[in-house]
């Protein structure tokens, strides 16, 4: 018999849906490996934790997510759009630091479970939930920051010496930006740890080009910060690491980027942050 978790469904009112995994054998034979990872996803992982097959390899760690929710906070943010939520991993952490947050999937499975983990972490209530294509929803609300985790089109991801941003699949790196951008001039952006950082500078410094299009009050950013020393600074990078492995890059655009010094300070004591 395989290995199970409890499912605490007095703790909910709802049953889970289709496809949620409460026992490693339902896993996909390929995805098994991951189970042992769901209190590194999760620390609430026994408590009831709803996860689909694909989550347990896509969903951010809950100490780097809580360590990028800390940075962005710090920052001024008071509203953020969370792009891609999945089952709410980055969601409840900006919602234990920011007032309030949008968290956004067009896979209504997803949002389903993002809605019961958030109840399970007593945050539910500083997140409106939304089954909606991001790409659809700009003009539509206002965020002083956009967080995204788009797919990366799954675990072999891992096997790429470099990670191609620009032909990431289905959505690619200057669709990401041009949308995120609409909504706020202010984006972190969650990528694999081998992406191809030609390509991360080649788009920034086509925005810088073409923002000289754009009107003031678009520019104009809603978080206070201090003057750029120069272009340059509009991108930061973040390598984040856990038991001194690196498991991804957050990139941060526009006021997110210059809080450096504060991606010096110990945060979360599990994770190394290099820039």
């Amino acid at each position: 018999m395989g290995k199970k978790r409890p499912r605490k469904d007095s703790q909910v009112s709802e049953q889970a849906p289709d496809g949620v995994i409460f026992c490693r054998e339902d896993l996909d034979p390929e995805t098994r490996r991951y189970w042992n990872h769901g209190r590194t996803l999760f620390s609430k992982f026994n408590d009831g934790i709803w996860l689909t097959n694909d989550m347990f390899f896509s969903v951010t760690p809950e100490s780097i997510a809580s360590y990028i929710a800390t940075y962005i906070s710090a920052q001024g943010v008071s509203t953020i759009i969370d792009g891609f939520c999945g089952v709410g991993g980055n969601s409840i952490q900006f919602a234990k630091h920011v007032d309030k947050v949008i968290a956004i999937d067009c896979d209504p499975v997803l949002v389903s479970c993002a809605r019961h983990n958030a109840a399970i972490y007593g945050v539910q209530d500083k997140i409106e939930f939304l089954v909606g294509d991001f790409f659809d929803l700009q003009n539509v609300y206002d965020a002083d920051a956009v967080f995204l985790s788009p797919p990366w089109g799954g675990p072999k991801y891992l096997s790429k010496t470099i990670f191609d941003l620009v032909g990431m699949e289905p959505y690619g790196l200057y669709d990401l930006m041009k949308a995120a951008r609409k909504l706020s001039p202010n984006v972190a952006l969650y990528i694999p740890k081998s992406s191809d950082l030609v390509q991360l500078l080649a788009e920034a410094e086509n925005y810088l080009d073409e923002k000289s299009e754009l009107t003031s009050q678009e520019l104009e950013s809603t978080i206070p910060r201090p003057e750029p020393l120069n272009e340059s600074e509009s991108l930061l990078l973040s390598y984040l690491h856990i038991n001194n492995k690196c498991k991804a890059i957050c990139a941060f655009y526009g006021s997110l980027a210059y809080g450096a010094d504060d991606l010096a300070v110990p945060l979360n004591p599990d994770v190394l942050v290099s820039t």
